[in-house]
């Protein structure tokens, strides 16, 4: 039955009159049309030359799987959502013509029923909404979850979180293909928000120019854990945390494939991270951040997947690309991060005891205006830095361009390809300064330039241990080419080649007492080894000079041992010992909620001290109660920690039943299992 005006359809013809003829062909199709498909339902057609020009009415006038079809016009309505299934509200015209205008009183649409994906709103232009708590434009409420597709979400407000869209309360809407622009909030999540325990699902949309006075501007989640794919998030505004994406407490989005760019915030300019989550093939470009974390600032105990995204050209004061803070330990793996630039940490920077795993990554062409164009390490912070390409990154004073640890920082520095960085004025394509003595191992450290130790730069009472690294082909006009030991700096050099650098291969000063043991160094345009402090004579036994006779002569200067030496080159076996890898590995398996209903989150940590588990993938799979596997996740290798989020489906995307489950993780050789509970 389609119902226009007052009038059934059966009397239609007695109507007719009222009706303009430019009316007439349209009613005609839409019957046609609707005849077919609704023979159990009701049509009911909203129109502003009709007496039935209230959608309000047409809604609560609505029973289960009726579709209210509004035609072109304005609509000045505050729409409150019937308490029934299956109600279809769309538009005739699309959301170009079709505009429902919340007079700027009150939310344009509220959905505080428990409603599921057989309600649809389509085709609107939903405008000029205001809302003193949240949600200026939709809100969904009370396990609300709708289908919210093909609408211009604009110039709503809310002065407290979700001017555009709002989502509170277990509320899990599909949020297709809007365009959600110029919406304000005074606090949070301007674009959408979700809030309490909502898991939306948000794909597809253009989210842009919309602005929160705290922050979250495009999309902000608290307790919650959204799907966000294939969005374009673009020029949002947080006057204080985060512009584009905001994860705050205890929540674990997946943002996936979108393109996130020109967003500007104080902190996290592109996306802001205080939960676990997973991002990964986003394009994240062009954000500033007037402090920290131009890209994606991860912070407060944040465990996040970051993985397989191109960052390019966001700007901070500090950490251009990434920035990692207050005990945060995200897994940064297989991104391309290129032409950020800060002040401090260009392409990462790691602060406040945070922990990253940073793996496989090209880190390139990132400037950074003082210290750490690649990666910056400060406060105490001690990231694993290994098997990434770190090159053509620059830094001006004091240096660092490839890497710089400062403050008692001492990351695992291992296995990275380390070249083609430059300082302009200082030192050090590794530069460790203050306390800092992180283990830099297995590196290849080639072609770097700088006014002083193009290699490794050591500053005040820093004293890694440097082994295993082939350190050649640097060039510096002063001082130590490969390696320059400064203010009571005492390294431990093992095991490394240190040969063809335009310089000094090891230069000596101010008090410090390195030991340098089982080194091939030679040909180096300088001193070998160079000690310029007359109180210490350094300990450089065992090394291969390039003679079977020893050092050369000028080959070193100043207090220096060389006896006995080696007669031949040294092999090692670029990596870890045996005695180091042999060490046990310990695995934490964490899920929560547990039992869940929508979404839970399972979360890893592997302490493995000597990379066990360095060359295999780490595997989830969950099975059911017969032991028949039923989902399966992919995990970048070196995941050491991280976290995904599950929704209750199989791997064909069918929702499973109730009941229990088992997760099991596995690393190499080991593994861990806990048991979950799923509720429907």
């Amino acid at each position: 039955m389609i119902i226009y005006g007052a009038v059934c359809i059966n009397l239609y013809r007695s109507y007719q009159k009222e009706v303009s003829m430019k009316y007439k062909s349209i009613i005609g199709t839409v019957i046609v049309a609707l005849l077919f498909s609704t023979a159990n339902a009701t049509v009911w057609y909203v129109h502003p030359d009709s007496t039935m020009n209230c959608i309000q009415h047409c809604l609560d006038s609505c029973l289960t799987d009726d579709t209210v079809l509004v035609g072109p016009g304005t609509y000045y309505e505050n729409i409150n959502w019937p308490s029934m299934q299956g109600v279809d509200l769309m538009s005739e015209g699309g959301s170009a013509t079709t505009i429902i205008d919340g007079g700027g009183t009150a939310r344009v649409i509220g959905i505080v029923v428990d409603v599921s994906s057989t309600t649809v709103i389509e085709g609107f232009t939903i405008q000029n909404g205001y809302e003193n708590v949240a949600g200026g434009g939709i809100y969904c409420g009370d396990g609300a979850s709708p289908i919210i597709r093909n609408n211009i979400i604009t110039d709503n407000v809310a002065d407290s979180i979700g001017a555009g869209i709002q989502c509170s309360y277990g509320s899990s809407p599909l949020i297709d293909n809007n365009s959600i622009i110029n919406n304000t909030s005074h606090f949070v999540g301007a674009g959408i928000a979700c809030w309490e325990n909502s898991h939306p699902t948000i794909q597809n949309n253009n989210i842009e120019s919309n602005h929160a006075d705290f922050g979250s501007a495009g999309i902000c989640c608290v307790t919650s854990s959204p799907l966000i794919t294939k969005n374009a998030i673009t020029a949002n505004t947080g006057n204080h945390w985060f512009g584009g994406i905001g994860a705050g407490i205890a929540s674990a989005p997946t943002i996936t494939n979108n393109t996130i760019e020109n967003n500007e915030a104080v902190w996290g300019a592109g996306i802001g991270l205080e939960g676990y989550g997973v991002v990964t093939g986003n394009t994240i470009s062009g954000n500033v951040a007037d402090s920290m974390g131009g890209g994606i600032a991860s912070y407060t105990n944040s465990s996040p997947l970051i993985d397989s995204n191109t960052i390019s050209s966001n700007a901070a004061f500090k950490g251009g690309g990434i920035w990692a803070h207050e005990s945060s330990h995200p897994t940064i793996s297989n991104n391309t991060i290129t032409g950020c630039t800060a002040s401090s940490g260009a392409g990462i920077r790691c602060s406040n005891n945070s922990h990253p795993y940073i793996h496989t990554n090209i880190i390139e062409n990132n400037a950074a205006d003082s210290a750490g164009g690649g990666i910056t390490c400060v406060y105490g912070s001690s990231p694993v830095i290994t098997q990434n390409t770190i090159s053509g990154n620059t830094a001006i004073f004091p240096g660092g361009a490839g890497i710089f640890c400062m403050e008692s920082s001492s990351p695992q520095i291992q296995n990275n390809l380390i070249e083609y960085n430059i300082v302009w004025n200082g030192a050090g394509s590794i530069f460790c300064y203050m306390y800092s003595s992180p283990n830099i191992i297995g590196n290849t450290i080639t072609n770097n330039n700088a006014t002083r130790a193009a290699g490794i730069q050591l500053w005040s009472f820093s004293s890694p241990v440097i082994k295993h690294n082939t350190v050649t082909y640097n060039y510096s006009p002063g001082y130590g080419c490969g390696i320059d030991c400064d203010s009571f700096s005492s390294p431990d050099v093992d095991s490394c080649t240190i040969t063809n650098n335009d310089g000094h291969g090891i230069q000596c000063s101010d008090g410090s007492n390195p030991t340098i043991n089982w080194v091939n160094i030679h040909d180096n345009t300088g001193f070998e080894v160079r000690n310029i402090s007359p109180s210490i004579t350094i300990n450089a036994e065992y090394n291969w000079w390039g003679d079977p006779g020893g050092p050369p002569s000028g080959a070193v200067f100043g207090w220096v041992d060389t006896v006995p030496w080696l007669t031949d080159s040294v092999v090692w076996q670029t990596g870890i010992e045996e005695s180091e890898i042999t060490r046990p590995i310990a695995i934490s398996l964490q899920v929560s909620p547990n039992p869940f209903r929508h979404v839970t989150d399972i979360r890893w940590q592997i302490t493995d001290n000597g990379y066990i588990t360095a060359d295999a993938a780490v595997e989830i799979k969950i099975y059911d109660a017969t032991g028949s596997m039923v989902k399966s996740f992919r995990i970048s290798p070196y995941a050491l920690r991280s976290s995904v989020s599950w929704d209750g489906r199989n791997d064909q995307e069918r929702l499973l039943s109730s009941g229990v489950y088992f997760v099991k993780l596995t690393a190499g050789d080991h593994t861990e299992a806990t048991k979950l509970l799923l509720i429907r």
